[in-house]
């Protein structure tokens, strides 16, 4: 009998006891993700929804949430360390990110990934919707040429011209859509991380062509659009790219 694909799972702390958000929100994410402090100026006022889908090696989630402040200190990591690496796509609200020595100031539209078991904080002040997808760091490491993670790398995708990063973003977004889930493939999604950890393949073509894709969604409009522009947005070469694209009798104008 075949196994049923996983569907996401939601806890909300919207209509629970005022007093008990805080708390139970802590509860819920050390639980289902990692253990957190959480700091909200008035409890009460705190409204967070956490969509969870746990595939057979990585987490991806969907959260929602009023303005607060998370922190994961060195007592936390020594007490329920993760061994992972959270990929953090913000899509509302500008958040700040302090991470041992640095802090960056975060806005819609950017992909963040640190490591899991530092200690940072970070805070929320006009609310967040956020992707994060949680991966093994030892599974990091056997996709990617990142065996070890000191400090947050920071990628922009808001303007399209990281296509990689977008594509990532919108397959975990399918996939944790409570209302309409898309199936999504585990091994798609790592060779999109492979991707974007480790450009100059041309091995990952799933990867690839979902990238592809993804640029010509946001760019179909351009005039000014060649299989050279795409190319170099995707991180191929042009003929790796026309070998893509022929596949499925697609092609483009060399140049314009």
């Amino acid at each position: 009998m075949p196994t049923m694909p996983a569907r996401p799972r939601v806890f909300t702390t919207v209509g629970l006891p005022d007093r008990q958000r805080v708390p139970l929100w802590e509860r819920h994410n050390e639980a289902a993700l990692i253990g957190l402090r959480c700091r909200s100026l008035r409890t009460e006022m705190l409204e967070a929804t956490e969509i969870n889908l746990q595939l057979d090696r990585v987490h991806l989630v969907r959260v929602r949430g009023t303005s607060h402040v998370v922190e994961r200190n060195e007592e936390l990591v020594r007490a329920s360390p993760t061994e992972s690496v959270f990929l953090s796509f913000s899509l509302v609200g500008e958040t700040f990110l302090y991470h041992e020595d640095a802090v960056w100031s975060l806005r819609p539209g950017q992909l963040v990934i640190c490591d899991a078991d530092r200690p940072f904080m970070r805070g929320f002040s006009q609310g967040l919707e956020e992707l994060v997808l949680k991966i093994p760091r030892e599974l990091l490491g056997s996709v990617t040429d990142i065996s070890k993670l000191d400090r947050p790398i920071v990628w922009d995708f808001s303007n399209g011209e990281q296509p990689i990063a977008h594509a990532l973003a919108r397959c975990v977004g399918a996939a944790v859509d409570v209302h309409e889930p898309q199936p999504v493939a585990e091994e798609a999604i790592l060779e999109l991380v492979a991707a974007l950890c480790a450009p100059g393949r041309d091995d990952l073509h799933t990867a690839h062509l979902k990238a592809v894709h993804t640029y010509l969604d946001v760019h179909y409009r351009d005039s000014a659009l060649s299989a050279q522009r795409v190319a170099a947005a995707v991180g191929v070469s042009t003929r790796h790219l026309s070998r893509l694209l022929s596949e499925e009798g697609t092609t483009l104008p060399e140049s314009v």
